[in-house]
Parts: C-alpha cells; structure tokens; sequence
C-alpha cells in the first residue's frame, strides 16, 4: 500500500531536517505547537488506517460479541479492509507536514539570526 509509504517518507524529511540544523550549530528542538501538530496528525492517520476495521466491528458488533481474546485476535488477523479513507489519511498528513514546515520556518530563522 502507498500510505505507509508517505508516513515513512514523512519521517524521513523530519528526520533529515532535524540533523542538517543540528549538524549546522542550530540548536535544534520541537516547540509545543509542532508537537501538538505531529501528533495530532500522527492520531488522524492511525484513525484512517483503523476506520474501516472500526466500522466493521460496529456492523458486525464484533468487538461486544466475541467471548475471548483468542476469538477477538482471530478475527483481526483474518480481517481484510475493503476500503481506505484518502481523504483522512492526507488530513493527518497535512498535519504534519504543517508542524514539519513550522520547525523547518523556526530552524532557518534561528540559522540566520545566528549568523547576523
């Protein structure tokens, strides 16, 4: 599936921008905004990975029916989704692409006050 592939790039850029400003003397931390930002979109995606499985359950009250967690972990693993929510899921990664984009802004900004 392509999703979990942007979540991965997604990491990958936060990753590579938190070490070019470390690496370039900027002292490089998350402020509580961009924290808030990158989980909260982090929430959203889980949410659109989960929504069709969420759905399922209430359908089939499957999570209130099943007697044992033997049965519940069963039925998970033998579950296959019909249906992926894109537009959640680009929700999510707006999110934090958003927080990702206001670190990078502050990191610049910092770089270039340090070198004036």
């Amino acid at each position: 599936m392509l999703a979990p592939c942007i979540v991965s790039l997604t990491m990958i850029v936060l990753a590579f921008a938190v070490i070019y400003f470390q690496e370039n003397g900027v002292d490089v931390h998350l402020k509580a905004k961009e924290w808030i930002l990158l989980i909260a979109g982090s929430l959203v995606i889980i949410l659109s990975f989960v929504e069709d499985y969420l759905k399922y359950c209430s359908m089939h009250n499957t999570a209130i029916t099943l007697p044992g967690r033997d049965k519940l972990f069963t039925e998970i693993s033998t579950y296959v989704p019909t249906i992926f929510n894109w537009w959640i899921f680009m929700a999510g990664e707006a999110v934090i692409l958003a927080g990702i984009l206001s670190f990078i802004k502050r990191a610049i900004a910092m770089k270039k006050s340090a070198y004036k």
